[in-house]
């Protein structure tokens, strides 16, 4: 418990997460959440939803969000904010991976039933509907969000972005009151912070790095055999 956790990442700027690419998610991921995620045995879990109801023809969903989750900067997650994120990631406009990932679902076919009920009719049938709301661009976002995620960096998450500067570093702070607690009972997160350095490409420099201790987690790439 506590402490904080080093982590070597490519820090480039952060804009949208639903036009951003990969690489950046570790650092989208634990500010903001998934409607969906995928377990360790490879099987969609719900996340901010509490579950979810296909027809008999698999051709209309209904996603059920779990109540009382707030967004780090206070107003709860509710159907509004699942209508505003599900358009948006449609909208060709917006850039996203998503809107080929999900073009069995047009825009107009989507609907609030309540406040924490969304309705999604589909045009044909598709039983993948919960493993594509997991897509790592498909983090949830408020319906007050403007576009500009580094500046404004809404999430429903356990971490609060406290610092970022490109090429440089990321701070994540760990935020009281997030909804979900440990297998102990105990409130998540265990850690205080996490903290992305930006390495570059140089593989001798990421390796150093781990081997010092200077980080604690760092991806490197595949080297060539020595002949």
């Amino acid at each position: 418990r506590g402490g904080e956790l080093v982590v070597m990442e490519t820090i480039r700027r952060l804009d949208d997460p639903a036009s951003t690419q990969w690489t950046q998610f570790n650092i989208y991921r634990n500010v903001a959440e998934y409607l969906v995620v995928i377990n360790q045995d490879n099987v969609s879990i719900p996340w901010l939803l509490e579950s979810w109801e296909p027809s008999e023809d698999l051709q209309t969903w209904t996603l059920n969000l779990r109540q009382g989750i707030q967004f780090n900067h206070g107003p709860e997650l509710t159907a509004d904010d699942v209508v505003f994120n599900l358009k948006r990631w449609l909208d060709p406009d917006t850039g996203s991976s998503t809107a080929g990932l999900m073009s069995y679902l047009q825009p107009d076919n989507i609907k609030k039933v309540d406040d924490y009920t969304v309705e999604l009719t589909l045009d044909s049938p598709q039983i993948a509907v919960p493993e594509h709301l997991s897509s790592y661009p498909n983090v949830i976002l408020s319906e007050d969000f403007e576009g500009d995620w580094a500046d404004n960096p809404v999430g429903t998450g356990p971490y609060t972005l406290e610092e970022y500067i490109v090429e440089e570093r990321a701070v994540l702070k760990r935020r009281d009151g997030y909804w979900r607690n440990g297998e102990d009972g105990e409130p998540l997160p265990y850690m205080d912070g996490i903290r992305f350095l930006h390495l570059g490409t140089d593989q001798a420099a990421r390796v150093a790095a781990l081997n010092t201790g200077e980080v604690d987690v760092g991806l490197l790439e595949p080297m060539a055999a020595e002949e």
